[in-house]
């Protein structure tokens, strides 16, 4: 790859900012299978899995990126901006057991089959936003505010079938929404920190080469997610301080594996620290705690292997905590 960046102030109040990147990608992908049983009746057989027709395939694609933004400064405290970004996530071969297809593909297999392509495309992204930073109250309190609109083609959809890894290409899908950022020092301890990010849109293009997936929303994709955390810090001698936080994270329900067709309902954690620290000495005691109510959800449905219609899932993480003594030298 090569890329170039600039930075260019027009006047006080005006700059703009330019990236461009040129990008070749060059891979090679192949699966050769050592041994499979000749038996007629082998489970992944006789269930249409394996084996699949060997391949080794490449893959080649030449690119470019970058992005351009303009930013407005109506004082020292705020400046406005608008943004165009083109993204770019390179193709690739799919080396799974079945990349280019099942043992119905395999001419080993069936005679006349055809093999499919184990290749999947590159994907691009154009994106446009807008956006408001500020600092108020005396330099006390911080707001960022962006609106931002996200194009994307051919975007990677990779998923776990039950008995195979695929990676397919969705032609179009669209993603836009709102992002808010605020930090306020409440005094000379205390500081409130809130983000929020609102999806309002995630969702697939309405494509029959997708199926079931066409002009639905992403997994993993809540609508609306969010931080409120409040931290504080003191002295409690020369060189000690003692400090700590206290936090929740927020999801909106989600759409929970990569079918689409299960979803978990929105869920808060809550986690909370305290500890001391010495600036000179370069050292810190924390005592911690995740998920302190202990929280328990699935965060993850995947198909289960040889049981069509059923699911496995993972569990969140339980409450966890200990103490960490951390030390610089």
């Amino acid at each position: 790859a090569a890329f170039t960046h600039w930075n260019l102030d027009i006047n006080e109040k005006w700059g703009l900012t330019a990236g461009l990147r040129y990008s070749r990608d060059k891979k090679n992908g192949a699966m050769l299978r050592n041994a499979f049983t000749a038996a007629p009746n082998a489970v992944f057989r006789v269930l249409t899995a394996q084996p699949g027709p060997e391949f080794d395939d490449n893959y080649s694609e030449d690119a470019f990126s970058g992005s351009l933004s303009a930013q407005y400064h109506y004082s020292d405290r705020v400046m406005a901006y608008a943004s165009y970004s083109r993204g770019y996530k390179s193709g690739g071969v799919n080396i799974d057991n079945s990349g280019a297809g099942t043992n119905l593909n395999n001419p080993e297999e069936v005679p006349g089959a055809i093999p499919e392509d184990p290749t999947y495309r590159a994907e691009y992204l154009d994106g446009y936003e807008i956006g408001l930073k500020s600092e108020y109250l005396g330099g006390r309190a911080r707001t960022n505010l962006a609106v931002f609109y996200n194009d994307i083609t051919d975007l990677q959809l990779a998923q776990f079938q039950g008995t195979k890894f695929t990676v397919d290409n969705a032609p179009e899908a669209t993603v836009y929404g709102l992002e808010l950022e605020n930090q306020l020092l409440l005094n000379e301890t205390f500081a409130l920190n809130f983000d929020l990010t609102h999806l309002a849109e995630a969702r697939f293009g309405n494509d029959p080469v997708l199926g079931i997936l066409a002009d639905r929303e992403f997994a993993m994709a809540p609508e609306f997610s969010a931080n409120l955390a409040l931290d504080f810090e003191r002295p409690l001698a020369s060189n000690l301080n003692l400090f700590g936080r206290v936090g929740m994270v927020f999801n909106s329900d989600i759409y929970s594996n990569t079918s689409n067709n299960l979803k978990v309902s929105s869920q808060s954690e809550y986690a909370a620290n305290i500890g001391v620290r010495s600036d000179s000495a370069n050292w810190a005691l924390t005592a911690w705690c995740q998920n302190c109510t202990d929280n328990r959800y699935a965060s993850v449905h995947f198909d289960s292997p040889l049981q069509s219609g059923d699911y496995n899932a993972y569990v969140s993480y339980p409450r966890t905590y200990g103490l960490t003594l951390r030390g610089n030298f």
